[in-house]
């Protein structure tokens, strides 16, 4: 999922910025990459390790529940915690997603319609997806696919960068 995400986020490029002003690989906020630690948030290494961490704290948020995972990280979890409905664009995030991961079911208006009670079923065919492993238990350790897929983008990263 970490690495769908990067590639969503900036098809690859750690020197990424948005016109929002979203940086590197994962497009952290300059608050975000603050409240991660990260100095310097084109470096892809800070930058990969702050968005897998960011995306872990909303796996235990969300209780593995991908739509939300993935809507919270786009749109901001308080904006998903309002009951407003989802703007087009994060609906076309989450589809854009889903299709990296090969997900049936992947256009906007499907994840539209289908909300984000995806239920424990849903949950455990997304850790399938990432690496077999559950979601974190309470205990707050990470899932065993966190440091594979920081690893994952870090080497992406250095491809790209050689």
């Amino acid at each position: 999922m970490a690495l769908a995400v990067a590639r969503a986020e900036s098809s690859f490029d750690p020197n990424a910025r948005s016109r929002v002003g979203a940086m590197g690989l994962f497009q952290l906020m300059p608050k975000t990459a603050a409240a991660y630690g990260v100095s310097n948030a084109f470096d892809p290494i800070e930058n990969t390790r702050a968005g897998v961490r960011m995306l872990a704290d909303l796996d235990r948020q969300y209780r593995g529940d991908l739509p939300s995972i993935l809507a919270a990280y786009n749109w901001g979890s308080g904006n998903l915690a309002s009951g407003r409905p989802l703007p087009a664009e994060t609906s076309d995030y989450i589809a854009r997603i889903f299709s990296f991961l090969g997900v049936p079911g992947s256009s906007s208006g499907e994840v539209a319609a289908a909300g984000f009670d995806s239920g424990p079923a849903a949950a455990e065919d997304w850790y399938a997806v990432d690496a077999g492993e559950a979601p974190a238990d309470d205990a707050g350790e990470l899932p065993a696919w966190v440091p594979v897929a920081a690893l994952g983008v870090g080497l992406l990263a250095a491809v790209y960068l050689v």
